[in-house]
C-alpha cells in the first residue's frame, strides 16, 4: 500500500521541466535516428463479385510447411464457392515449385513477384478482387477443414462484414487453444472474413512491419457489423523467425510508431471513428516494442501520441469509459508528462493493483 501511495505521488507531483516536442520536432527526432517515408495506404482495387470468398495467401521461403497449408485450404467440406490466391514472394527455397504443382486447379491462382514483402504481396493479390468476402491466411499457417463454412454462415446469416474465427497457436508440437473475447478481437488480418467492400480503397502499407495495425484503425472502424464464432477455424504457427522474435533490439520495431500515427491520421482524415480505449492499447503495446530505445526516441514517440490525443479525443472520447488506466493515461497526454508516462508504463501493476 505504502509504495502503491509513493508511486502516485511520484506519478502526479514528479519535477519536469523538459521543453514539450510539438509533432513535426518529434517526427524529426525519429527520422534522424530512422528515417521513414511515410506510408501509402491507398490502392483502387478492382472487384468483381464472382464467388463468395477469396483467400489470399503471401508465400515466402515456408517449403517445410507450405504443403500442409494448401491441403486444408483446397480440402474444405463447403457448400460455398471459393478461390485462393498464391502470391510468391521472390522465394528462394522450394516454395514455387511446390505451388506450380497445383497452378492447374480450377480455383487456384499463382502470382509471383520479386521479393518486396507480405504487404506488397497481400496488395498484388487485393487488386482483382472476385468475392464477396477476404480471407488472409499465412502460408506457414493452416485452416480447419470447415472454416469455410463456418465463417460464411455466420456472415450470411449476421449479414456481417467481418467475422472473426477462433483460433489455435501452434508451438512445436503443442497445440494450444485461444479464448476469443468479443470484446478485444485481435487486429491480425489471419483468421477472419472481410467483406470485400471494405478493401475497394486500400492497401497495406509497404515497407514497414507492424503492417496489419491498418486492420484495427482502418478496416474495424468501416465495418457496419462485426461478429465472432467460438470454432477453432484456424491455426496459427509461432514462428521463431517473425516479427516478435527477430526485431526485438532493431530499429525496424519503431515502425510501431510510424504505424500508429499514420494509421490514426488516416483514419480521422476519412472520417473515421476509433474509440478510445483502442488508443489507449495501442500506446501500452507501442511501449513493449520500443521499451529498449534511447529515451530521446521514446520521448518523440510519447509527443506524437499526444498529438492524436489533442487532435482527436481531448474533447471528444467518451468520459464514462470503464477502462484500466485510463485516468493516468489522461493525465500524461493532457499535460504532456513524460516522467509521468514512464512512470506508468514501468509502475503498471502497481498502480493499477495487478
Amino acid at each position: 500500500m505504502f509504495r502503491k501511495v509513493l508511486t502516485n505521488l511520484q506519478f502526479y507531483f514528479n519535477c519536469e521541466h523538459d521543453q514539450k516536442l510539438s509533432s513535426t520536432e518529434a517526427l524529426k527526432c525519429l527520422n534522424d535516428f530512422y528515417l521513414k517515408d511515410k506510408p501509402d495506404f491507398k490502392q483502387v482495387n478492382h472487384i468483381e463479385k464472382i464467388k463468395d470468398l477469396m483467400i489470399i495467401v503471401p508465400v515466402y521461403n515456408v517449403e517445410k510447411f507450405l504443403e500442409k497449408n494448401i491441403n486444408s485450404i483446397l480440402n474444405q467440406k463447403t457448400d460455398y464457392s471459393y478461390n485462393v490466391v498464391y502470391v510468391d514472394d521472390g522465394s528462394t527455397d522450394q516454395s514455387l515449385n511446390i505451388l506450380n504443382r497445383y497452378k492447374d486447379i480450377e480455383n487456384v491462382s499463382i502470382i509471383t513477384q520479386q521479393n518486396n514483402g507480405v504487404s506488397s504481396a497481400r496488395n498484388a493479390a487485393l487488386k482483382n478482387i472476385d468475392a464477396n468476402y477476404l480471407l488472409f491466411v499465412d502460408s506457414d499457417d493452416y485452416i480447419s477443414e470447415d472454416c469455410v463454412q463456418k465463417l460464411l454462415d455466420c456472415a450470411y446469416k449476421k449479414q456481417s462484414q467481418i467475422v472473426q474465427g477462433n483460433f489455435a497457436y501452434l508451438y512445436k508440437e503443442t497445440i494450444k487453444n485461444n479464448i476469443l473475447d468479443e470484446k478485444s478481437i485481435p487486429g491480425y488480418p489471419w483468421g477472419k472474413l472481410i467483406s470485400s467492400e471494405l478493401f475497394e480503397h486500400i492497401c497495406f502499407p509497404q515497407g514497414f512491419i507492424f503492417e496489419d495495425t491498418i486492420i484495427n484503425t482502418l478496416i474495424f472502424p468501416s465495418a457496419n457489423k462485426i461478429s465472432c464464432i467460438d470454432d477453432v477455424v484456424y491455426y496459427y504457427r509461432d514462428n521463431e523467425a517473425g516479427i516478435s522474435h527477430s526485431f526485438i533490439d532493431d530499429k525496424k520495431m519503431l515502425d510501431t510508431i510510424y504505424m500508429t500515427y499514420f494509421c490514426y491520421k488516416e483514419s480521422f482524415d476519412r472520417e473515421l471513428i476509433i474509440d478510445y480505449v483502442t488508443f489507449c492499447q495501442q500506446v501500452r503495446i507501442n511501449w513493449f516494442r520500443i521499451q529498449k530505445f534511447p529515451e530521446k526516441i521514446i520521448r518523440a514517440s510519447f509527443f506524437l501520441m499526444c498529438d492524436l490525443y489533442d487532435s482527436y479525443y481531448s474533447k471528444s472520447k467518451d468520459t464514462s469509459i470503464d477502462f484500466e488506466g485510463v485516468k493516468y493515461y489522461d493525465y500524461c497526454f493532457k499535460n504532456k508528462k513524460f516522467k509521468s508516462f514512464l512512470i506508468l508504463m514501468n509502475s503498471w501493476s502497481l498502480l493499477l493493483n495487478k
